[in-house]
């Protein structure tokens, strides 16, 4: 949900994979549709699950430090909700089209996205997409980034729950976290974290990302797919069963 867009949805295929590639592609096309439409302003807040694996990571860290080192923005950060943030809107609105989806027979991606559709309309949703490909955000921004740790880990609780990325009088970005929303104060004291090595955003200037390689047939089961598959095909008719009959 972009605010003061509407909801933008995107649906990929397993064999793409998930993590921070297929995260940083979503905010990506949707900054460039919200740029589009109405302009950017100077700050990016995200709110986002608290979980390590798609978002409190480092390839969504090295992102916004990379939108803040190009002049995307002035300022770029995240928010992670915790645990039984059932409540919220986005919340609802996902569960509202799962249970809808149920209720209907489904055979093609092109049906599934129109129903998507339909049932988020009561969301202001705007486009439901399907992605055929998503950028290698990580071999595109790792290879200049310091590694920065600690910050997803038992070590601080459930870790830390929100990540600011803004550029210091040199120039340089630099990254600060806070535990949670009513923290007074941000981790580390100082300066902050040197999120990219020197001389490194020069080269990433006017550069495209390259596509992620999709994951291999046996990491996302393709054989079960196909026998699941095959095992429905008996019930994927379009006439009726009367039809049939004659």
């Amino acid at each position: 949900m972009a605010a003061g867009a509407g909801m933008l949805l995107y649906v990929t295929r397993k064999g793409l994979g998930a993590g921070a590639n297929l995260t940083c592609t979503t905010l990506y096309l949707s900054l460039l549709l919200v740029a589009e439409q109405r302009g950017l302003g100077q700050r990016l807040n995200i709110l986002f699950d608290n979980t390590s694996g798609d978002n409190k990571n480092n390839g969504v860290i090295d992102f916004i430090a990379y939108l803040v080192a190009i002049d995307v923005f002035q300022e770029a950060s995240f928010f992670c909700m915790v645990k039984g943030h059932t409540f919220t809107e986005l919340d609802q609105s996902f569960n509202t089209m799962i249970s809808q989806l149920m209720q209907e027979c489904i055979y093609t991606m092109s049906t599934l996205l129109r129903f998507m559709f339909q049932f988020l309309r009561p969301y202001d949703v705007v486009e439901v997409k399907e992605l055929h490909c998503i950028w290698d955000w990580g071999a595109f921004l790792a290879p200049h980034a310091e590694r920065i740790g600690g910050f997803g880990t038992s070590q601080h609780g459930s870790g830390m729950h929100e990540a600011i990325a803004r550029k210091d009088a040199q120039g340089n970005v630099r990254l600060w976290f806070r535990r949670s929303a009513q923290a007074t104060s941000f981790f580390p004291d100082g300066p902050g974290y040197i999120v990219f090595k020197a001389e490194s955003v020069s080269s990433l200037q006017g550069v495209a990302p390259p596509l992620a390689k999709a994951k291999p047939d046996h990491k996302w089961d393709r054989s079960k797919v196909e026998g699941t598959v095959r095992a429905w095909y008996r019930y994927m008719v379009l006439e009726s069963p009367a039809a049939l009959a004659k």
